[in-house]
């Protein structure tokens, strides 16, 4: 299954990224490093989601690795389990780019979808399909 089709917006918010040390190149704070996510919604890891095609999830965790100053390339690997089968946990791994300006955070996954988000200090946070996911490192 496609990541976009399970987890319909649970996932990392994203924009081309730039390069460079060029006066043209990004500004903003350093992201890279790990991040992991801690809440959905305001709700700490695991939560049970409805999908916007009806699907029960549980949100077990998620790791996202941010490589590059600020902008490069990213990796986050979800692990979740569907509501009927609780026991049974599965994970998924999306990769894109990233670029950062300001405190506005932007991916493209490989997919070519594109999410935004906000980076404030050591948390960073999107709101993605009506889903808000706060991260931390």
């Amino acid at each position: 299954m496609q990541f976009r089709s399970i987890f319909a917006g649970l996932a990392l918010a994203t924009l081309a990224a730039c390069g460079g040390d060029s006066p043209t190149a990004p500004s903003g704070p350093a992201v890279s490093g790990t991040w992991t996510m801690r809440t959905v919604n305001g709700t700490p890891l695991p939560v049970s989601l409805i999908l916007a095609d009806g699907t029960q999830i549980i949100a077990r965790s998620s790791v996202l690795t941010l490589t590059g100053d600020r902008s490069g390339t990213y990796q986050e690997v979800i692990t979740f389990s569907f509501t009927a089968t609780p026991n049974l946990t599965s994970a998924i791994s999306e990769t894109g780019t990233w670029t950062v300006a300001g405190n506005i955070i932007s991916f493209a996954t490989s997919d070519g979808d594109h999410y935004t988000g906000t980076v404030t200090g050591n948390t960073l946070t999107e709101v993605v399909g009506g889903f808000a996911q706060v991260y931390s490192r």
